[in-house]
């Protein structure tokens, strides 16, 4: 029997009103196949999970400035100690510095 999509909704509120009887038992009594019924049920849920997150969803994006430091540093942890030196630093200066916490 094809039904119209008023006519399922109908089916489908009586499904979801039936209280304890089994899906099987519900499909029995109401003439529709249970893989039917089953196909229905997954769609409809779906629908209405759509609509939530739609309801959910934020509605518009903020932008929050940020400053960002004018010279950043990079932190190194050297034999348990902390070094933090600012990027631009000479490299032969860091590493002789490394050097020397490791020997320590």
């Amino acid at each position: 029997m094809n039904r119209s999509p008023s006519e399922w909704r109908s089916v489908l509120r009586a499904y979801e009103q039936r209280g304890p009887q089994t899906q099987s038992a519900f499909c029995k009594a109401n003439r529709v196949a249970l893989s039917t019924l089953q196909w229905h049920l997954k769609r409809s849920r779906r629908a209405e999970a759509a609509v939530v997150a739609r309801r959910e969803a934020p509605t518009e994006a903020r932008l929050v400035r940020i400053a960002l430091p004018s010279s950043p540093s990079v932190e190194v942890v050297v034999a348990g100690a902390l070094v933090r030196v600012h990027v631009g630093t000479d490299v032969a200066y860091v590493s002789a510095l490394v050097a020397a916490l490791r020997a320590c």
